[in-house]
Formats: C-alpha cells, structure tokens, sequence
C-alpha cells in the first residue's frame, strides 16, 4: 500500500512540473490541460491518503513525510500558471508568496498553511467555471464527490484544524 501511496506523492510532483514548464510556456492554450492534470492531482492526493493510512503505523517513507511539501509544489505550481495567463498580478503573486512564507515560517502551523492555501486552491475550479464551464462543473462534481466520501476525515482535519489554530493563538 506505501509503494502505491508513495507513487502517488510522486505523481503529483510531476504533476506540478508539467505545469509549470508545460503549461506556463503553453499560456492560456494550455487552460484544459491544466485544469484536468490538477483535478487528477489531488485526486492522487485523496487517493494516497487514503493508502498511506492504511499501511502498518510506522511506515513512513522519505516521500510520505513530505505530502504537505508536494501538496504545496501542486498549489504554487497552479498559482504561478494563473498568473502567467494574467488570471493574478505577478505583483500580488509575489507579495502572496512572501507574505504567506513568513508567516508560515513564523507560525509553522499546519491551519495556517491550509488557510493561506485554500484561496490558491479554490482559483482553478473558478476559473473552470468562467473559462470552461464543463470543467468547472467536472470540479464540483469531484469535490461533491470527495465531501461525500470523506466526510469523516473531514470532520478530523476540521478538529485538527481548530486545535492547531487555538495553539497558535494562545
């Protein structure tokens, strides 16, 4: 189950390498491509937690201690393809990725990394669905779906979520 999970991580590095050095020389020609490869992404994300949860405790890999690392190489690789077809400023690009390194740096809080990401991530299902209605559609489908099938674990993440950012603050 590891091997799989593990490949799956890996995938959605290579994921976010296509899309920035596939997708960004592309420009706007590559907006299907890059939308599909996203979605397959974190649907890799979903699907090697799931494995990795399920192998014996204890059996991290070098590849599975980082999925909170390639699950940001996925978001800042989508970023910087919205702006580079003008979607975002290459200004407010910038400062966004500062502002939220420092803070992520300073706080080293799980909550506040996903807070700060969360806009990143809801931007290409937006997108979809002023660009590509079809795939934006194909979006939410897929995120009903996900709701759906992991409402458990989401209730956890909201738990941990919560805790983290009480420990922040006090």
């Amino acid at each position: 189950m590891q091997v799989l999970a593990d490949a799956l991580t890996a995938s959605r590095l290579v994921i976010a390498a296509g899309i920035v050095g596939i997708g960004i020389p592309w420009g706007r020609g590559a907006l299907n491509m890059v939308q599909i490869a996203t979605l397959l992404g974190w649907t890799a994300d979903t699907v090697d937690g799931h494995l990795a949860r399920r192998a014996p405790a204890g059996q991290k890999t070098l590849i599975s201690r980082h999925d909170r690392t390639v699950d940001a190489f996925m978001v800042v690789a989508g970023f910087l393809y919205m702006t580079a077809i003008g979607f975002v400023s290459w200004w407010f690009c910038l400062a966004y990725l500062t502002v939220s390194a420092g803070l992520i740096y300073r706080f080293r809080s799980p909550a506040l990394a996903t807070l700060l990401e969360a806009p990143l991530v809801l931007q290409m299902p937006l997108v979809a669905l002023m660009e590509v209605p079809a795939l934006g559609l194909a979006w939410l489908s897929w995120g009903l779906l996900a709701l759906i099938l992991d409402r458990k674990r989401l209730a956890v993440r909201l738990r941990i979520l919560w805790d983290d950012w009480r420990r922040m603050r006090g």
